[in-house]
C-alpha cells in the first residue's frame, strides 16, 4: 500500500495522470555504470524478491540494470504544458509524501549537471534505501526520471552510480 501511495502522489505531483503520456525510453538515453547488466522483467522480479522487501521501480516503464548490489533504472515522462511544474514544487510535494509514508529522509536537493537541473532525493525504510532523480522538464515537455535501489551498507556504491549516470543523460530531439 505504501508503494502505491508514493507512486500515486509522485505521479500526481509531477503531472496530472490524465494529461501525461508515459513513454518507455523513447526520448531519454543514458550510459549506466561499467559492469551493469540489463535486466528483463523476470530478472528484476527475481532480484527484488531475493534482495528487497519491495521495489518502487515500474518495470513496465523503466529500463533496469543490475550493478552488483544495486538496481539502477531510468525512464522518461512527457508532461503536457498545463501540468508542468518547477522542480522546487515537485521537491516540496515528494518530500512531504516520503515523510508521511514513514520513510527516513536522508537528503533532498536540486543540483545541476551538464546544464540540466535535477531534483535528487534519498530516503530509507527498514535498511532499504532509494535514490530518486527527476530532471527539469525540457522545452519539449520531456523529463528524465530514475531510481537506484540498494541496501544501506551499499550507499557509497549507489552514490557513485548516481554520479556516473547523471552526466550521461541525453535528451533525444525529434
Amino acid at each position: 500500500m505504501n508503494k502505491i501511495l508514493i507512486v500515486f502522489i509522485t505521479t500526481l505531483i509531477s503531472c496530472s495522470a490524465t494529461a501525461q503520456n508515459l513513454s518507455t525510453i523513447k526520448r531519454v538515453d543514458a550510459v549506466v555504470p561499467y559492469g551493469s547488466k540489463k535486466m528483463s522483467k523476470t530478472d528484476v522480479s527475481s532480484f527484488v524478491k531475493a534482495n528487497f522487501k519491495y521495489s518502487e521501480i515500474d518495470i513496465d516503464k523503466a529500463v533496469v540494470y543490475q550493478n552488483n548490489h544495486l538496481l539502477i533504472s531510468y525512464w522518461d515522462i512527457f508532461a503536457n504544458p498545463d501540468f508542468r511544474q518547477k522542480l522546487e514544487k515537485v521537491q516540496k510535494g515528494i518530500v512531504y509524501s516520503i515523510k508521511e509514508d514513514g520513510h527516513t529522509l536522508d537528503y533532498s536537493k536540486i543540483i545541476t549537471v551538464n546544464g540540466i537541473r535535477y531534483f535528487v532525493i534519498q530516503y530509507e525504510k527498514n535498511n532499504e534505501s532509494v535514490i530518486r532523480f527527476y530532471s527539469e522538464i525540457q522545452p519539449d515537455g520531456v523529463n528524465a526520471n530514475g531510481i537506484i535501489q540498494f541496501k544501506k551498507p551499499y550507499e557509497e556504491e549507489a552514490q557513485k552510480a548516481l554520479q556516473e549516470l547523471l552526466p550521461t543523460i541525453k535528451f533525444k530531439i525529434n
